[in-house]
């Protein structure tokens, strides 16, 4: 439709999953194959008609992820950062059994949604910024490995009516120093 636009584009393998995460806090694998093919102009299909989901869902994060069995999912984990500064980090191999109608990614509280969703290696830094224009920058690892229904830490305080913006993850580079200002997105 004309009011669509491209928001984020992954590259995948035919045999690579693909992990969409929804606002309320669920996850959906699906096998890269199982999207159908179509030409240069085609409009597409409806996620619907590949997952289910329920109307008020939508997707926030899509990850692609080569395999969910092998050292990839041992040595990996999701962070995970939601709409009121909770951060979470859970293994990539508590999402290796899958249900038709999703997982729970985490458990979120009333009025929370889930925005942000990446794969780390376990020695990277993660970044929230707020509306307000606040923003914390901390090791990943400072944040415990927590099961999948788990809720999750306080990633950064709120002020009153503040919200996250965003979050990203921050990789160090040879000679990356804690006192380094310069920081790289």
């Amino acid at each position: 439709k004309e009011e669509d636009y491209i928001e984020r584009v992954a590259a995948a393998d035919s045999h690579s999953y693909l992990m969409l995460f929804t606002n309320s806090g669920r996850v959906h694998q699906l096998k890269a194959y199982r999207i159908p093919e179509a030409g240069r102009a085609a409009k597409g299909s409806n996620l619907i008609n590949l997952i289910e989901i329920t109307p008020e869902e939508k997707i926030t994060a899509m990850l692609s992820v080569p395999d969910l069995e092998g050292e990839v999912a041992e040595d990996n984990y999701l962070v995970m950062v939601t709409r009121m500064g909770v951060i979470k980090r859970t293994r990539l191999e508590e999402f290796r059994m899958q249900r038709k109608g999703g997982k729970i990614a985490l458990n979120l509280d009333e009025g929370d949604e889930l925005i942000f969703v990446a794969l780390t290696h376990g020695k990277s830094d993660v970044m929230i910024a707020t509306r307000g224009g606040l923003a914390a920058r901390f090791d990943e690892e400072r944040v415990s490995v927590m099961g999948r229904t788990a809720r999750g830490v306080r990633g950064i305080s709120l002020r009153e009516g503040d919200m996250v913006a965003g979050a990203c993850i921050v990789e160090r580079t040879e000679g990356w120093a804690q006192e380094n200002s310069l920081i790289v997105i």
